[in-house]
């Protein structure tokens, strides 16, 4: 099997080696893995550091965007590449996450368990770097939700909520292009799929741990570009958007019935956003490009 890890990123100097190295040293027996790092409108030493990785012996390949323009169209400069190297499966991460030693192991395994698979989405946890304190226990809380979430559409046979932080797909069902001004790829991605009938799964033990939010500008940030990414996805999916945000409620309030104040916080905050979204940023062309959250690296 061919493997290859797109990573779009912008601005990773203090990164890209680490998740760089941290993908290679992933043991995959009869895998041929490599790497694609899609580098958007970067202003810092990151395309440096990643064409010295090119010019030695790592399996690493590099795609300069010279402008900004959104992690989707960062991906459609993938496709090419991606279809001309022959791969089999594409495994979409970010650069500033870090991998379970066997997150790939995992997914690619379950790949090989059953030819109808199409799509793979892992398991975002929090990552031992952030600090204790409330914002850590939001995004714990927030990572236990969704867990919830894709194991019960597992159960249920529709696993389309992906998580934009791993993800995989077989090459041959991704589309030809990407809208490019979507703010949530990674939903498009799943729905998409999901309304042409391929199957999809949640490998519960494909870890990638990531730092979340410690402040509330970039908790914003964050919450605010997936609220304006569902809003567009609602326009041509509006019962699966529906069916989603539904299964989303139940989880929570279960959690809130059983006790979980720090569910009810999480309810709180995110419905807030939304509103603010609704109000402030519908109609900003630009939303589907991520503002840097600087307490995320």
């Amino acid at each position: 099997m061919k493997a290859t890890v797109c990573i779009p990123v912008h601005n990773e100097e203090k990164n890209i080696s680490s998740i760089i190295q941290n993908i290679l040293d992933q043991k995959i027996s009869g895998v041929n893995l490599n790497i694609f790092v899609i580098s958007s409108g970067s202003t810092d030493n990151t395309n440096e550091i990643v064409r010295r990785l090119c010019q030695s012996s790592y399996p690493v390949n590099l795609t300069i965007e010279s402008q900004r323009s959104g992690k989707a169209n960062a991906i459609n400069l993938a496709l090419p590449f991606l279809r001309e190297s022959e791969t089999d499966v594409c495994i979409f991460t970010d650069g500033d996450v870090y991998l379970d030693k066997n997150a790939l192991k995992c997914i690619l395994e379950r790949f090989n368990q059953g030819d109808e698979l199409s799509v793979i989405t892992g398991h975002p946890i929090v990552s031992d770097t952030m600090k204790n304190g409330v914002w850590k226990k939001i995004a714990v809380e927030n990572c236990s939700i969704w867990d919830e979430v894709r194991k019960t559409q597992a159960n249920e046979l529709a696993t389309w909520a992906l998580s934009g932080y791993l993800f995989a797909i077989k090459t041959k069902d991704l589309p030809e292009k990407i809208p490019v001004k979507l703010a949530a790829e990674d939903a498009f991605l799943g729905i998409s799929l999901l309304l042409s009938g391929k199957k999809m799964e949640y490998e519960s033990n494909a870890l990638v741990y990531v730092k979340y939010p410690s402040n509330i500008r970039d908790y914003y940030r964050q919450k605010s570009r997936t609220r304006s990414g569902w809003a567009q996805i609602f326009k041509f999916a509006p019962e699966q958007m529906k069916s989603l945000r539904s299964l989303q409620r139940q989880v929570i309030f279960s959690r809130i019935y059983q006790g979980n104040y720090v569910s009810f916080l999480c309810f709180i905050l995110d419905n807030l956003i939304w509103f603010l979204d609704h109000l402030f940023t519908r109609n900003n062309s630009n939303r589907h490009i991520w503002q840097s959250a600087d307490s995320t690296k």
